[in-house]
């Protein structure tokens, strides 16, 4: 299991970045499967 936190400009674009990571680094494609799940985290900011 991995867990990744990276900024991207939309919901879409956030899938399409991790479908790739997990192509091209992630996963071996002769024995692995993946699957994985977006979600939007909040920063907050303290002050």
């Amino acid at each position: 299991v991995y867990e990744i936190e990276f900024s991207a400009p939309s919901l879409e674009e956030a899938k399409r970045l991790t479908e790739e990571m997990c192509r091209k680094l992630l996963s071996n494609p002769v024995k692995d499967d993946y699957s994985f799940e977006v979600r939007k985290v909040e920063r907050r900011v303290k002050g």
